[in-house]
Order: structure tokens, then sequence, then C-alpha cells
């Protein structure tokens, strides 16, 4: 979500749709009120990106293990062009990285199934109170 896009366009919006003078009855009010609901809606629409995830989707991938991933890749592809040099350091970088980035999933899964836990332990408790 972009923030300063999205006030920057309800800003421009509400100095358009709301008069600067305070409402002197009930009907004034509500037509303020329908104009700020109506620019917080259109800007709504306007601004933020809905998206629907897939449901083959893996729900713990996180953008942090995006970059990892291409980062990983990028040492592998050096690795491959320097194979006949065992010696080199690409090689030792590459199997940091890849372990690190290995680590980095494992610990995105747990994180996940314990606030999937967590969750479900909340909604137990609600719904037994």
């Amino acid at each position: 979500m972009d923030w300063e896009n999205f006030n920057k366009i309800l800003g421009n919006k509400l100095k358009n749709a709301i008069p600067s003078t305070e409402p002197s009855n009930k009907q004034d009010f509500y037509h303020v009120l329908q104009a700020l609901m109506e620019s917080v809606t259109s800007t709504f629409k306007e601004a933020v990106l809905v998206t629907r995830p897939s449901p083959y989707m893996k729900r713990w991938w996180t953008w942090e293990l995006s970059k990892l991933r291409m980062e990983v890749r990028r040492l592998g592809q050096r690795v491959y062009a320097k194979r006949k040099e065992l010696g080199d350091e690409a090689h030792d970088k590459y199997q940091k990285m890849h372990n690190q980035y290995t680590s980095a999933i494992e610990q995105s899964k747990r994180d996940h199934w314990e606030d999937f836990l967590d969750q479900i332990n909340e909604k137990n408790s609600l719904d037994c109170s």
C-alpha cells in the first residue's frame, strides 16, 4: 500500500468535496458525511491494489525469501561459470548463501505455522467464553 499516494489523492478529493464551513443543521451534516464517505471509498478503489491470493500459493512465502532466492540464483550462475575452478571463493559464498536461504525458508514456515496455531487458539478461547 502506497500511503503517500493514498493520502495525496484523498486530500485532493476532500478539498473539492467538503466545504470549509461547519454544517449548520442535520441535513448539511449528512451531506458532508456522504461526501466524506464517497471520497474515501473512491480513493480506496483508485489507490489500493486488490489481489486475490491463489489457493495454490505458499502462504508462508515472503518478499525477503524472493530476494534471497534471486541472490542464491545469481551466485549459482557464478558458481556454474567457475565450475572447473573448485578453489574459487564463489563456491564458498554460494554454499553459505544457499544455507542461509534454506534456513530462512524453514524459519518462515515455522513462524507461519506458529501464527496459524495462535489464531486457532484465539478463536477457540473466544468461542468458549
